[in-house]
This record gives structure tokens, C-alpha cells and sequence, in this order.
């Protein structure tokens, strides 16, 4: 045999050769295809099996006056892929009850000792089966897993420190924003509306003091928390802000000044006339705006004066028009005094100010 195949040129002993590995190839990946269909559709119909099995036995834990949470076959419980289905069926329940019956469903959880994947799923080298497990101990209600998932706050992904952030917030009982002391990723928009959006769901007394994170050196916590207290109008943080008004970046000042008109506080007009002259167009917008809403009539000269300088933005005098008309009578009566007195442009912008259509 060995001798026939050598009997033929060269060439066609490297054609054959290729032929049969190709031919060998072909076939072993016709194997591994069978097999990988026949492994889905065995797990498929196993996974409808385990449904149809537990679909009475999770009815009757949901709506009977006594269950019993150790319903769960033993063996049903051996293989990871049996332990998984069933997870998800629970999760699944869980997702749409809440109450006694979430109650119910987080017991049985724990009595099957399903939970103890989730915790362990925290440690698989694939990111999405962290998440996952994340989810499931955030949902299940897991508290003792809170400290093994605290580490995923400083992860470099995205992901896993927006599930470590929302699992926190949900299993922490007395400081809900604890990661913020631990995060050193800058916070996206996104991911501030998102705690918000958490916060929201939280009782009042659940909220916390967020001067707490205005000393934080992530500048995206500080910006965090100065929305956050102008939002929950903290009147207590307010002489800390005032005195963060001197800060170089100028997006912060704009947050300071917004939080400080949220929170009602008067007390920092003195302060906000004395940077007014040294700030950005931007800074002095929010600032007038400032002044509008609350009604600052210990700002009533200063915004007079500015009045007597020549305004290159009709826009920006307009809002000092308006800041003066909402200081009351002093102040509608010095808007007065330069409607008779003032140029044409200032007598037009005047109009414009006062004009409720606009």
C-alpha cells in the first residue's frame, strides 16, 4: 500500500494528502455540529421538562396559606444547567410580584441553595455571568453577597460597576450611596441619572446627606452631590456651597449656583454679587437667573448699576431687567426710572422683559 501510494508523482501525493484532511476536517466538524444539536435540543427539552415539573409546585408556593420551601427534587439540583433553568423560572416570578409573595419566592431561593450560584457566579472570568449574578442577588435580596460585590465599584467596566452601583443601592439598609466614597471612575450623565432614578424609588428617610461627598476628589461625585443636594433641597449645605463658589471649574460653579436657587438660598446673593463681575457670560446668566427666582432685593442697586453700563447682549440685559421686576416694588420702580430715561435699545429691551407673552 505504502509502496502504490509512492508509486504516484509527487504532486499527487500532496493533492491527496489535502484531500484527506480536508475530507478528515469535513467530517469531524459534521460531529461536533450533530453533537452540539443534539446537546441544545436534549437541554431544550429538558429545560420544558423542569417548567412543566415545577410549574404546580411554584403555584402552590405562591398562593398557599402554609408552603413548604424544600419542594425542589434533589436531583434536580446536581447539574449546573438544571440549577440554572430553575433560577431563572424564580427570577422570572420574582420579577413580576412583589410583597409576601417576592417574600415567598427569596425564601425558596435560599432553602433550594440556588443563591450560593449567584454568589458564586461573581467569581466566573466572564463578565456578563458577574452581571448576572449581580442581578440575581440585587433581585433575591441577598445581603450577606453586598461586601463581595462592593469590589466591582472601582471595575473598569462600564457594566459591572453600573450593576455593582444599583445592587448596593438595593440590598444597603442605612448607607445606599456607600460606593460613592470608593468610586474613582468619573460618574457619566448616565450613570447620575440612573442613581437618581434609584433614589427616587427610596423612602425620604432613606436619602442621605450629600455634603458628605463635596470633599470627594472624584470632581463627578462632587458635581453629583451638588445636584443632588440642590434637588432634595439640603438647607444645611448651603454655607459649604457658598463657599465653593470660588472654584476654577467653571461647570461646578454653574451646578453651585443652580443648587443654591433650588435651596431658596438668599443668604449667598452677597456672595454671588461679588463674583459676578469676574465670571464666564454663562456663569453671570445663571446668576441672573438666580436673582429672578428668588426675588434678591439686596441685589436691587447692584443690578441697577449694571444697567448704567453699556450691555452688548440684549439677552443678558433682559435677564437683569427681569431680576429687577421680581425684587418688587424697589425694583420695578428702577425699572421705570430707565424706561423714561434710557437709550432706545434699553427702553426695547425693557419692554421685551416685561412682556408676560414672552
Amino acid at each position: 500500500m505504502d509502496r502504490a501510494i509512492y508509486a504516484f508523482p509527487l504532486h499527487l501525493r500532496v493533492l491527496i494528502a489535502i484531500t484527506l484532511f480536508f475530507l478528515a476536517t469535513v467530517l469531524i466538524l459534521l460531529f461536533i455540529i450533530l453533537a452540539s444539536r443534539i446537546r441544545k435540543t436534549k437541554r431544550a427539552e429538558r429545560k420544558v421538562f423542569l417548567q412543566k415539573k415545577y410549574q404546580d409546585v411554584f403555584s402552590k408556593i405562591l398562593y398557599d396559606d402554609h408552603p413548604d420551601f424544600n419542594v425542589i427534587d434533589p436531583k434536580d439540583l446536581k447539574h449546573s444547567f438544571d440549577r440554572d433553568t430553575l433560577t431563572q423560572e424564580i427570577v422570572h416570578l420574582h420579577e413580576n410580584f412583589s410583597g409576601e409573595i417576592a417574600a415567598r419566592l427569596e425564601e425558596l431561593f435560599r432553602a433550594s441553595g440556588l443563591y450560593r450560584d449567584s454568589i458564586t457566579r461573581l467569581n466566573h472570568r466572564r463578565w456578563d455571568k458577574k452581571a448576572a449574578g449581580m442581578r440575581e442577588i440585587a433581585l433575591m435580596n441577598l445581603r450577606e453577597a453586598t461586601d463581595k460585590v462592593a469590589p466591582y465599584i472601582t471595575s473598569k467596566n462600564e457594566i459591572l460597576r453600573y450593576e455593582a452601583r444599583v445592587t448596593i443601592m438595593k440590598l444597603s439598609v442605612s448607607d445606599p450611596l456607600s460606593f460613592l466614597d470608593k468610586e474613582t471612575e468619573w460618574l457619566s450623565d448616565w450613570d447620575q441619572a440612573n442613581i437618581f432614578t434609584m433614589l427616587r424609588k427610596m423612602p425620604d428617610s432613606a436619602i442621605p446627606d450629600f455634603s458628605r461627598w463635596l470633599t470627594s476628589k472624584n470632581p463627578s461625585v462632587v458635581a453629583f452631590a451638588i445636584s443632588m443636594i440642590g434637588t432634595y433641597h439640603q438647607h444645611q449645605a448651603v454655607p459649604q456651597l457658598i463657599s465653593m463658589l470660588d472654584h476654577t471649574d467653571e461647570r461646578q460653579r454653574l451646578l453651585i449656583i443652580r443648587a443654591l436657587r433650588q435651596c431658596e438660598a438668599t443668604v449667598a446673593e452677597k456672595k454671588l454679587i461679588e463674583r459676578y463681575e469676574s465670571e464666564t457670560s454663562t456663569v453671570q446668566d445663571e446668576i441672573l437667573h438666580s436673582f429672578s427666582t428668588l426675588g434678591a432685593t439686596s441685589a436691587i442697586q447692584f443690578l441697577d448699576r449694571l444697567l448704567e453700563q453699556p450691555q452688548e447682549d440684549i439677552a443678558q440685559t433682559i435677564l437683569i431687567i427681569r431680576s429687577l421686576l421680581s425684587a418688587g416694588p424697589v425694583g420695578i420702580s428702577a425699572v421705570d426710572k430707565r424706561l423714561q430715561h434710557g437709550d432706545d435699545r434699553l427702553q426695547m429691551a425693557i419692554h421685551h422683559a416685561k412682556d408676560q407673552r414672552l
